[in-house]
């Protein structure tokens, strides 16, 4: 009738069996955590590597350049 709690046998146990019961156990919430996932990580992808692209060419793209040639060009 009464069972008393005991502490998880593993680690594994400890970490597996809520994330079984929470996510993997019904396909509609695997799926949305998949989807959820995916475009988190497209995000933060898409932000790392647009700054390093930035930092590797500060002063060589357009948006660096184009004020510069505003000034220069005469008015007519």
């Amino acid at each position: 009738m009464f069972q008393p709690i005991t502490p998880p046998s593993s680690f594994a146990e400890l970490l597996v069996k809520p994330l079984y019961h929470s996510f993997f156990r019904y396909p509609s919430r695997m799926f949305v955590a998949a989807v959820v996932t995916a475009v988190g990580f497209e995000y933060v992808l898409t932000d790392v590597t647009d700054r390093i692209f930035l930092s590797i060419n500060a002063g060589r793209l357009w948006r660096d350049v184009s004020p510069a040639n505003k000034e220069e060009t005469p008015n007519d």
